[in-house]
């Protein structure tokens, strides 16, 4: 749709219903994929309303300009994100004529005049006083290649879908009275007391050989050794052709020329000030500098009156207030200012030193200018080397001997798994291995050359697999040191488990968190909260289930059952439940929940209109969309 016309005719419910319409078909899935006779002109049909490709196409354009604007990348049809903007393209269509759909069964409409008005008062096609300008109009629609009447028939149609979806959504509204619950829900805050039993501080036994050899056969998938590729690969950067290229004196003497402002040190000036409270005093400090005293004098004869001296720089003209610099940078070396007034107070001036402005020499720019010549060349030049490496290839030539003719330096490695680690776990050539290299070395067959591809950064890589390593379980002396540890701490925290257990029935019995905490190791209080519904409970050491359960007790009650938290068990009892205090404005709760609310109904909404309406998509139209924008 145009944004124009989105911006005139759509409200926030007709785009709040539109997006739930788009979540639910990435949910639900545009089925009945269509391939019948319509062609490639008709991308979709709803209740045998089509939507053309051109029409398909102007959406597209929009979603990836829209997509653009929210990654802050620009996002075009080569874009691996473009095939999701088409189909959110498509989905945003399909919303559409479903709702149109159901208006016209219903026969809602809107007068001629009714769409005059919209279009009139449409601000695109306003003039400064805010009258409708013919001209604007006539232009806008040229600009789209879209008939008047074409652009009439779509402000009729979202007029239409505004006034269907606005009944459904008026009536939906919240009493004051579930706003004030919701708010005193939300905002009841508890303390409470922990006693934690530690997981860490239990003492369980070593495990034997067979219970070890038993726990790695419950927990295999866990314990798994990651798939191994030898593999040597040629990396072309344009790092490693600079050495080859030469750049002309003339060449550098024309970027450095193109360049020169940049090189600009602007002229800086070192300051000291009187900083002084009022003008009454700015004019006595500057009767005391008439004497001939210093500004440090000056500054201890009047300390009692809040002045006081500040050094300032070097700092160039942008780096003072707009109402300093020009004094500032009008004095002469040694010079004093007029007391001046800025945002801060009173200031006098006084300059210690000029540095004037300088610009780098091409002579001191030189070798900076050298390397990045030569490396835009060579990165200009990288794509027709790296053919020469691919001819080499499809020529039949191994990849060794190719790269040493040409040469290309190898990496060889002996293992690596798809995360890019060695069998120990460290990192295989980090600094030269690509997340794309290694995802096309574990795509590849063994002993075939691998098309030549380019990553992200702008390099080229060719490589061989010479052997696969299977993924395979680890065995016990392989694993020995990890499932000894996963092992204590299972055992660890059933022991933590089994001990809440017994504290649950002391603490039922009559016994302080005080006195549990002293009578066993391992086993600490601590105070909680105060806590709201909606807190996490991390800054406790608890966790969002043992907040919840906090909320469930009554006050001085304790929670039946211990929970687990991420020190190991705790036992919880509510200490002191505080009411939430008077609301300021209900105003906002009420109006998120009718948000809520109504989401919640054009939700069903859609689904019912899936179920009346049938939706048919031509794919072969989709692809040509994509491929060449309709």
């Amino acid at each position: 749709m145009l944004d124009a016309l989105r911006s005139q005719a759509s409200s926030w419910v007709v785009k709040g219903f539109l997006g739930l319409l788009i979540v639910s078909f990435a949910v639900w899935g545009i089925g009945d994929v269509f391939l019948g006779p319509r062609g490639t002109n008709v991308a979709a049909t709803v209740d045998d309303e089509e939507i053309t490709t051109v029409e398909l196409a102007r959406e597209f354009e929009t979603q990836l300009r829209r997509m653009s604007e929210q990654f802050g990348i620009a996002i075009d049809r080569d874009n691996p994100l473009a095939a999701t903007a088409l189909n959110e393209a498509l989905q945003r269509l399909v919303a559409r004529r479903l709702v149109d759909a159901y208006a016209a069964e219903l026969g809602i409409g809107v007068s001629d005049e009714e769409v005059a008005e919209a279009i009139r008062k449409d601000p695109n096609f306003a003039t400064a006083a805010g009258s409708f300008d013919r001209g604007r109009f006539d232009l806008f629609l040229r600009s789209l290649g879209m008939s008047e009447k074409a652009f009439v028939d779509e402000v009729r149609a979202e007029l239409v879908r505004n006034r269907l979806l606005r009944a459904f959504s008026e009536p939906v509204r919240p009493s004051t009275f579930l706003a004030r619950f919701l708010y005193e829900y939300r905002n009841e805050q508890r303390k409470a007391e922990a006693l934690v039993i530690e997981a860490q501080a239990m003492e369980v036994a070593v495990p034997d050989e067979a219970t070890l050899q038993a726990y790695l056969q419950e927990n295999k998938d866990a314990f798994m050794r990651p798939e191994f590729r030898k593999v040597v690969i040629a990396i072309l950067r344009p790092e490693d052709l600079v050495d080859e290229i030469s750049v002309s004196e003339q060449e550098l003497r024309d970027l450095y020329e193109s360049r020169k402002t940049l090189y600009v040190t602007p002229e800086r000036r070192e300051i000291v000030q009187l900083l002084l409270p009022d003008e009454a005093t700015a004019e006595e400090a500057r009767t005391l500098l008439a004497r001939g005293k210093s500004f440090d004098e000056v500054a201890t004869a009047l300390k009692d009156k809040g002045v006081r001296v500040s050094r300032i720089g070097p700092v160039d003209r942008k780096g003072l207030p707009a109402s300093l610099a020009d004094a500032a940078f009008s004095l002469g070396e040694g010079e004093v200012s007029e007391p001046l007034r800025s945002p801060f107070g009173w200031h006098i001036l006084r300059v210690v030193r000029i540095e004037p402005e300088r610009v780098a020499s091409f002579e001191e720019k030189k070798p900076e200018l050298e390397k990045e010549l030569k490396l835009e060349k060579a990165t200009d030049q990288l794509p027709d080397f790296a053919a020469t490496l691919d001819d080499e290839i499809a020529a039949g030539v191994p990849l060794e001997e190719a790269a040493d003719k040409l040469g290309i330096p190898l990496l060889a490695i002996d293992a690596v798994d798809k995360n890019g680690r060695d069998p120990n776990g460290k990192p295989v050539a980090p600094d030269k291995l690509a997340p794309e290299m290694l995802q096309a070395i574990f795509a590849a067959p063994e002993g075939e050359p691998s098309l030549l591809e380019e990553t992200r950064d702008g390099r080229y890589f060719m490589f061989r697999v010479d052997a696969i390593d299977p993924a395979r379980p680890l065995t016990l002396s392989e694993a020995r040191q990890r499932l000894l540890q996963a092992w204590q701490k299972e055992q660890r925290q059933k022991a933590a488990e089994a001990l809440a257990k017994k504290l649950v029935t002391e603490a039922k019995s009559g016994k302080s968190f005080a006195e549990l905490a002293e009578a066993y190791p391992g086993v600490r209080r601590i105070e909680v909260g105060p806590l709201k519904r909606a807190d996490n409970g991390q800054a406790f050491g608890l966790t969002p289930t043992a907040v919840q359960a906090i909320f469930r007790a009554g006050e001085d009650e304790l929670v039946p059952e211990p929970v687990e938290v991420p020190a190991g068990m705790a036992l919880l009892r509510v200490s002191e439940i505080q009411p939430a205090g008077e609301p300021e404005d209900l105003k906002p709760i009420a109006e998120r929940l009718q948000v809520d609310w109504r989401s919640d109904l054009f939700a069903q909404l859609e689904g019912a209109l899936r179920a009346r309406y049938p939706v048919e998509v031509n794919q072969q139209a989709m692809a040509a969309v994509l491929g060449s924008g309709g």
